[in-house]
């Protein structure tokens, strides 16, 4: 099975749902959105559900990850077309934000560049986008009545194919953020890592000052809980099973309730209510502006991240 040296895990798609190239040679790269902030293992376990009759070649997460869904050899079910997708390797990119613009992250972009380099290094082609089928980088779009990959990365797909070729020409060394915005840039500090996504670094400092142990992993959290907390990056841990949940959470959920902040119970999870919580105690404290919504993402991380440099959790309230 051939994958790019990119990816961080394979995630194999059921076999119903791939075929084969039919001795096609690839020529050509077709980026998707996933409509979603879905991680690399959701979208990937969507793909490995018979009779989704759905996959791509590769699966691309907000925080950068990528994973292999569809080995090369084969030919991915992603674009609504036999004769794009038997030349095509395609990519599933998750969406940082939701409509109407369905931006991505720099991480994602980063990743969705380099991935594209590597591919067209090792097949021989250059990026095309002619706006029609016959360039060698198309969408779905192009097949289909869908708005696949989205207004922000279709509007990039110039861009795109700038960066790959002058990566490739030797006249750029690495991504860049687009002209136009809509990409998540974040801060980044050697303490807390990019500031707008929850990694081990900053479950690690929250964990110290609210005085549990410090293991960087938010453990014990229910799968369901992941749609509420979707800025992450390697700190927490789901689970499909009997979620446990985490004495850091427990910790911060006492906190809250003692400062008058209800996190709607003492469960240990990382939920809509206690995210909420959070989020009105950070806006209370001038750390967060945006809507209290029981979403923790890009916003509420940047928040906690201030918070977290501040000492915040370790005070009292």
């Amino acid at each position: 099975m051939t994958f790019s040296g990119l990816i961080c895990k394979q995630i194999i798609a059921y076999s119903g749902n791939y075929g084969s190239r039919g001795g096609a040679r690839v020529c050509k790269f077709t980026p998707h959105h996933m409509a979603g902030n879905l991680s690399i293992e959701q979208c990937g376990e969507l793909f490995q559900r018979p009779g989704r009759y759905a996959s791509a070649t590769y699966l691309i997460g907000t925080d950068g990850r990528t994973a292999g869904n569809v080995p090369e050899e084969y030919r991915p079910y992603t674009s609504s077309s036999y004769a794009n997708d038997r030349q095509a390797i395609t990519v599933e990119v998750a969406n940082a934000s939701g409509a109407p613009g369905w931006t991505i992250s720099q991480a994602a972009w980063d990743a969705l560049v380099n991935l594209a380099v590597d591919v067209c290094r090792r097949y021989g082609f250059r990026l095309d986008y002619s706006g029609s089928p016959s360039g060698s980088l198309t969408e779905h779009r192009m097949f289909s009545a869908t708005a696949c990959p989205g207004p922000w990365l279709h509007d990039q797909l110039d861009e795109l194919e700038t960066q790959v070729n002058a990566i490739l020409d030797g006249q750029q060394s690495a991504p860049t953020v687009p002209q136009g915005g809509g990409v998540v840039v974040s801060a980044y500090s050697d303490a807390l890592g990019y500031h707008a996504w929850f990694g081990p670094k900053c479950a690690t400092m929250l964990q110290r000052q609210l005085g549990t142990v410090q293991d960087g992993v938010i453990s014990g959290q229910p799968d369901a809980n992941s749609g509420y907390f979707w800025a992450v990056s390697g700190g927490v841990v789901f689970t499909a099973g009997d979620a446990v949940g985490s004495d850091a959470v427990l910790a911060l959920q006492r906190k809250l309730k003692a400062a008058g902040y209800d996190p709607n119970g003492l469960d240990r999870w990382y939920g809509a209510g206690c995210i909420s919580a959070h989020q009105r105690l950070l806006r209370d404290k001038g750390y967060y502006k945006g809507d209290i919504d029981g979403f923790h993402g890009h916003q509420t991380n940047e928040a906690m991240c201030d918070a977290l440099l501040d000492g915040l959790y370790s005070r009292a309230w």
